[in-house]
């Protein structure tokens, strides 16, 4: 029997991913989540062979320090991330700090039972529409240098590289012992000295940037 305990701040998404789950007879879902914190609980509660994680809870990122913290852990247990984030550089960071497999929400039901297969199977996971991404931003990332910080002040170089450590505002602005609409203003200011329209895009070039 293949036990899988779900954490996702969306009910209707939990629901979803369990009944997608539960038409295999040999898979079942030993424990649910809606936060971080409650996962860890749970999983001291539950037996489970794989966890199935979201990269954001409530609008922060929690993903990455979720996954470290479950390897310390849990270091034999399978992460699969289901997540609305598509970006390669999610995936990448998750990966690289110990993830199994990354699956876009939008090709959940399709791929759920796949990528639990493949986990089982002690393979990693990468969706179809993920995986086609991933080979067309190899070409645009060998088009497009790398984030130039030189044109940023001292502190906006500081909260660039603390979004690439996964930080959101609100421990940007504890690390750096700045009020929380301080950090929005240099996140602002970053934004319009690197000509980037939005912070998902922002996220992205931080993230390449740590992982150089």
């Amino acid at each position: 029997m293949i036990k899988i305990i779900l954490m996702d701040d969306h009910q209707l998404m939990r629901d979803g991913m369990k009944a997608v789950l539960q038409t295999e007879e040999d898979i079942k879902v030993t424990g649910e989540a809606g936060t971080p914190e409650e996962l860890l609980v749970v999983i001291q509660q539950a037996e489970a062979d794989i966890v199935m994680i979201d990269m954001m809870v409530a609008g922060k990122l929690v993903g990455p320090t979720l996954i470290e913290s479950l390897r310390k852990i849990h270091p034999d247990l399978k992460i699969l991330v289901v997540s609305m984030l598509e970006e390669k550089e999610y995936s990448d960071r998750a990966f690289a700090l110990g993830a199994n497999g990354y699956l876009p929400k939008k090709e959940a039901a399709p791929c759920l039972l796949q990528a639990v297969r493949a986990l089982i199977k002690n393979e990693y996971y990468i969706s179809p529409g993920l995986t086609e991404k991933m080979i067309r931003s190899l070409g645009e990332q060998n088009q497009e240098g790398p984030a130039d910080i030189s044109l940023l002040s001292k502190r906006e170089q500081e909260v660039f590289c603390c979004l690439g450590d996964g930080l959101v505002t609100k421990e940007i602005a504890a690390r750096l012992t700045v009020s929380y609409s301080t950090v929005g203003t240099h996140i602002e200011n970053i934004k319009k000295k690197m000509k980037i329209h939005n912070i998902h895009e922002l996220i992205r070039k931080a993230f390449e940037y740590a992982s150089k």
